[in-house]
């Protein structure tokens, strides 16, 4: 038979009733599920190839551990403000032992121990909490935190950061033990959201 198409309904006509009886082989769809399969297997391979190369060049990937097994930073969250810590640190209670030096950097007036946040790590701790709006404390200095203004207070083996205003009627201290003045201060500026 000649195909001759005037338009594409014929076509399609014609090729229908030439292959009206033709019919499947039993392993055909066997053959297709299993081409279908070893087509996305390569695609997976391939896609976790991509994601070693870049992983191993440096290129952030964006994955964020959810918990259990991987090391995580610990985040401290007060009001509006985070900080994000080293992974060294760990979410800790602000009445831990560790952060009693960091709790005494704390300029009074302060809130009672239970609204701050603290974080531990062999090199000290990191006490974060909100105190009733005040004026300069006493021995304070102002610095410039990253994006931020505050009155660097230094107390015995460790300092505060008091952040003036920082909420309506607040001011938001940070407190630290063990750490020099610079690495204080870096690691607010770049921590501090």
């Amino acid at each position: 038979m000649s195909i001759h198409a005037d338009d594409e309904y014929s076509l399609k006509f014609a090729v229908e009733s030439e292959l009206d009886d033709v019919v499947p082989s039993d392993g055909l769809a066997t053959l297709v599920i299993a081409r279908y399969h070893k087509t996305r297997r390569r695609r997976i391979a391939g896609a976790v190839g991509l994601f070693v190369i870049f992983a191993g060049l440096g290129v952030p990937i964006g994955l964020t551990a959810t918990g259990g097994g991987g090391a995580r930073s610990a985040m401290l969250r007060i009001s509006t403000f985070t900080l994000r810590l080293p992974q060294q640190y760990h979410v800790a209670p602000a009445t831990a032992p560790a952060c009693a030096a960091a709790a005494a950097a704390v300029p009074r007036p302060r809130v009672p121990a239970d609204d701050a946040v603290a974080a531990a790590a062999p090199a000290g701790c990191i006490l974060m909490l909100l105190t009733p709006a005040g004026t300069e404390p006493p021995g304070a200095r102002p610095v410039t935190v990253g994006q931020y203004h505050a009155w660097l207070v230094p107390a015995g083996n460790g300092a505060a950061l008091v952040f003036r205003d920082a909420t309506p009627g607040q001011d938001l201290v940070i407190g630290e033990s063990q750490l020099s003045e610079p690495q204080f201060l870096r690691l607010v500026a770049t921590g501090l959201s």
